[in-house]
């Protein structure tokens, strides 16, 4: 039984040994972030580093460098803080409103199954694993909630020295360089698996 890979095999009398090769080697390291695309996508000569590091680097870069450039004052950071503290305070009250609603639901539905009586004795194990499903449920998602609010003078001291901004930085700028390096090695085994090809390519 033919497999994705070997279908047009069998189907296609001219298809050559390097066309089926390279259809193959998508299952493989350097072309397999092909995989999800259809088997006759056509493979690029050279593929190039993904965006998504290299964005996240400039980006920390720019935020970096503007930091150096221009470090925050005793005012703005004084300003960021009682922002950070206004909200994490509407964020907790938000927090402790939805889980206020949920326990009155959970209530109202252990009611409502501590009031039902089962028909037979071989229900009963459906009321306990109600209840049972209820307790974890308010145990889970009701229980006391309290806001952590950093200590201003930390806050202010973690802000003003901009170590986060160097850590994100030095973050992205090693996974930046590592994406690159296994662009470069898919490039050299694509490079390298066509070349061994070429002898077939005239038969």
């Amino acid at each position: 039984m033919p497999t994705g890979y070997t279908h047009i095999v069998a189907e296609n009398g001219d298809f050559t040994f390097p066309e089926f090769a390279m259809r193959c080697a998508r299952a493989f390291g350097a072309l397999v972030m092909m995989r999800e695309e259809p088997l006759d996508a056509p493979i690029p000569e050279k593929f190039e580093p993904g965006e998504y590091y290299r964005k996240n680097y400039e980006k920390a870069k720019a935020a970096y460098e503007n930091f150096i450039a221009n470090p925050p004052t005793d005012e703005d950071l004084e300003k960021q803080y009682n922002e950070y503290v206004a909200k994490e305070t509407e964020r907790f009250a938000a927090i402790s409103k939805e889980k206020d609603v949920k326990h009155r639901r959970y209530n109202a539905m252990l009611f409502k199954v501590l009031k039902w009586q089962p028909p037979t004795p071989e229900h009963e194990g459906l009321k306990k694993f109600m209840i049972d499903q209820l307790h974890d449920s308010i145990e889970a998602d009701c229980s006391e909630y309290q806001p952590r609010i950093s200590n201003k003078e930390e806050y202010i001291a973690y802000y003003r020295s901009g170590e986060y901004l160097k850590k994100e930085l030095d973050f992205y700028t090693e996974k930046w360089h590592k994406e690159i390096e296994r662009t470069n090695s898919r490039n050299e085994w694509l490079k390298e698996l066509r070349e061994s090809l070429k002898e077939f390519e005239a038969e």
